[in-house]
């Protein structure tokens, strides 16, 4: 049977069964979910709870609502990824090496984590085809995750969040490019982000850096901002919903 979870409960869960520090809220087919650790759970009609529609042995590595009415479950480099139907049905896929992802151009994109990035056109089919999306080798280890968002034309990119530097995606070579904005040095830098409003959001501590890729703006906003916060409150964003 399904168990159902307070927002304050699933973090209760997470800390006393070792549930994972993973979390993603997930829009999907109308509803709301919820990633945390290796369970998948779904915003009540209320919006007063989350009931638990899906758990894995293995901590989720990303969530991503993509191509095919799917919603897919990366579980990282070893472990084949799944995907959810709008009916709630998991299927394991036959294709593994899946950090990150992100759906771009009517592909669904991964990346391992070693930096190697391919993308697929059929990610649910019976046996899938993956093609070469440049590699990011030089940072590999600090890759946050993928995000789309929009190039200095307007027009629609895929960028990678790492802990220092962003880079964006240019499929003509295909390579992954530096782009001018710099965070600075956090252990987890970059591991809230998200894309709002024409701009990118890229978390550090508790601060942000906002980048207006149309201007090249990266002001720093956040709970930093103008007279900061009181030690006692001191910690770290670690999630961005947008």
């Amino acid at each position: 049977g399904s168990t159902t979870y307070s927002l304050f409960e699933l973090g209760l869960h997470a800390a006393t069964t070792g549930m994972g520090t993973f979390l993603k809220f997930i829009n999907f087919n109308g509803s709301q979910y919820i990633a945390q650790g290796n369970w998948l759970g779904k915003l009540n009609a209320g919006r007063t709870a989350y009931t638990v529609v899906w758990a894995y042995p293995i901590t989720f590595t990303d969530v991503i609502p993509s191509l095919n009415s799917r919603l897919y479950i990366y579980l990282g480099d070893s472990s084949n990824y799944w995907y959810m139907s709008t009916a709630e049905a998991f299927t394991a896929s036959n294709s593994a090496n899946a950090n990150f992802g992100a759906q771009h151009d009517n592909k669904l994109f991964k990346i391992n984590t070693s930096g190697t990035v391919a993308f697929s056109t059929d990610p649910d089919g019976a046996g899938p085809t993956w093609t070469a999306g440049g590699s990011i080798t030089d940072i590999a280890s600090q890759v946050q995750g993928l995000r789309q968002g929009r190039d200095a034309s307007g027009s629609y990119t895929l960028y990678a969040v790492t802990k220092t530097i962003l880079k964006a995606y240019d499929a003509t070579t295909p390579q992954w490019v530096d782009t001018e904005v710099r965070l600075p040095n956090h252990p987890n830098g970059g591991k809230g982000h998200a894309y709002s409003n024409g701009n990118l959001y890229l978390s550090y501590g508790l601060a942000i850096k906002e980048y207006n890729p149309e201007t090249g703006a990266s002001p720093d906003i956040g709970l930093t901002s103008r007279d900061g916060l009181p030690v006692e409150y001191n910690g770290e964003i670690t999630c961005i919903y947008g």
